[in-house]
């Protein structure tokens, strides 16, 4: 008996790993491909491939074609997914009296601009990398931009004290590619959105137009990891609501205005100071 549970047990881990195999080579198409380039790939018989396909179930059949691909995880869009290249870390130091500060710092593949302004009162990290750095790594950037801050201002920034004034999110696609075309862009309020050929394959970008809070991203990533198309929305929201603050003021004062040159009383019958 102990003879069979072991055969039993080695078959079954050779069809796990089977699946794994699959699954993971199906990671570098996700635009799909066929059960025979799947048992090239994975060196796996092709019938064997062609039976064990309908039992994975994060595995579906295209119609067009009948491509088989990998069905979007419900987190694919969270942040927790997503890297970005460039960042710029902004502090206001409105008790700043001292003269402008510029520094460079390298570390290899991250390159960090540092500066604060004499006149702007503004400190500024910049951060830039050729290779992507995952959004958890804006934690690192945070502490060490709040070092900075404290030894050149004496002045102790708190995660609700850093903005992102610009950040490109950005997440590549192994192998997908767009025939013809080198990139597309597209803009509108809130950010702007690239998807662009790379050498092995589909890089798409976001680049953020409004800033942020440090502790936004923190706390996406710490309690709630929500996208990063939510994040836009939420940021597009906030937008539009100073927009409509500030529509309704400036219609309230243009109704003053039109009640005083209506009733031309001394000090008129609209005071937009005693509202």
């Amino acid at each position: 008996m102990t003879g069979n549970k072991l055969r039993v047990a080695t078959k079954y881990n050779g069809k796990l790993n089977k699946i794994e195999k699959i699954i993971n080579t199906l990671k570098e198409f996700p635009e799909g491909t066929t059960p025979k380039k799947l048992a090239f790939r994975t060196g796996i018989n092709t019938n064997t491939i062609k039976s064990l396909l309908p039992e994975i179930s994060c595995i579906r059949r295209g119609e067009l074609r009948g491509l088989y691909h990998l069905v979007a995880e419900e987190g694919d869009s969270q942040i927790f997914n997503w890297n970005f290249h460039n960042c710029i870390l902004t502090c206001n130091l409105p008790d700043y009296s001292g003269e402008r500060i510029k520094a460079s710092y390298n570390f290899g593949i991250i390159n960090y601009e540092f500066e604060i302004g004499a006149e702007s009162k503004q400190a500024t990290l910049r951060i830039s990398t050729d290779y992507p750095m995952n959004i958890s790594s804006i934690c690192s950037c945070y502490a060490f931009f709040k070092v900075l801050v404290e030894a050149s201002a004496e002045f102790h920034p708190e995660l609700k004290d850093v903005a992102v004034s610009s950040i490109e999110f950005n997440k590549d696609y192994i192998n997908l590619r767009l025939d013809g075309i080198k990139s597309i862009s597209l803009e509108n309020l809130i950010e702007q959105f690239k998807a662009y050929q790379k050498t092995n394959g589909l890089r798409l970008e976001h680049k953020t137009k409004l800033p942020f809070a440090v502790e936004d991203i923190v706390n996406m990533l710490t309690h709630i990891p929500v996208a990063v198309n939510m994040q836009n929305e939420i940021t597009n929201i906030k937008e539009n609501q100073i927009k409509m603050f500030q529509f309704q003021r400036d219609t309230r004062d243009l109704l003053g205005v039109l009640i005083n040159q209506k009733n031309p009383i001394k000090g008129g019958l609209y005071d937009k100071n005693n509202k």
